[in-house]
């Protein structure tokens, strides 16, 4: 009989530290958000040594979904503005993320509709999202002076990574440095043909008509001395 209760004490010690051990990854895998906590999101471009200044880039946010809690995890679900464009928010890969993200981007286009906030980066590539409430967020550039594109994009905040939830989440879009063609030399301008050119076109003119005046006083003096002469000799 003692024989048997141990058995049975020792049975029950292995099932326990087996459930134990089953258990131990669920309870380290499972989430659950916070929806009275704010989090933010830092849109930061991967700058390069092409430009000494990234600052003044404007990206816009929209706020498309909502973050569920559900068997110890989370699900996406678009809100219900957002949910007529068919966009589906449980992306598996990348390029799956890229189409849905370029789906919104058109459905916002076509509707005109307006972000929740927008911010322009500093120097160092960075537009920061404060206060933001617990969701699923679409961001596209929106102002990029002339000499940087960049891709949207989709991005939950809190974000889940190697099994816990960061509510500071960072963005790094791809994008990409835009080259600005070459401004045209600008062409001399001909001065206008009615400005008087000045002084030295002017100093032949008055010379030549002394000179004239002058040879008209002597043909006149001396037709008047032949005449005198002729009067004379009568």
């Amino acid at each position: 009989m003692m024989i048997s209760m141990r058995k049975i004490r020792r049975t029950a010690a292995v099932l326990l530290c087996a459930g134990m051990i089953w258990a131990c990854p669920l309870f380290a895998g499972a989430v659950t958000v916070d929806y009275e906590r704010t989090g933010a999101l830092d849109v930061r471009l991967e700058v390069t040594a092409e430009r000494s200044d990234w600052s003044n880039v404007e990206f816009s946010l929209y706020r498309i979904g909502d973050i569920v809690n559900e068997n110890g995890g989370v699900r996406y679900v678009a809100n219900e503005q957002y949910a007529a464009s068919g966009v589906e928010l449980n992306f598996t890969t990348g390029q799956e993320a890229e189409k849905g993200a370029q789906l919104l981007q058109r459905f916002i286009q076509e509707w005109s509709l307006s972000p929740q906030s927008a911010q322009r980066t500093d120097a160092s590539g960075s537009a920061l999202f404060a206060e933001l409430e617990a969701g699923v967020y679409f961001v596209q550039i929106t102002d990029g002076q002339g000499w940087l594109t960049a891709l949207p994009f989709v991005v939950a905040v809190p974000r889940y990574k190697s099994g816990a939830l960061l509510y500071a989440v960072t963005a790094n879009p791809k994008h990409t440095l835009c080259t600005p063609p070459p401004s045209p030399s600008p062409s001399p301008t001909p001065p206008p043909s009615n400005i008087p050119q000045t002084g030295v076109l002017y100093w032949p003119i008055v010379a030549l008509s002394a000179g004239g005046c002058l040879a008209i006083l002597l043909g006149v003096l001396l037709v008047a001395g032949k005449r005198k002469g002729k009067r004379g000799r009568e």
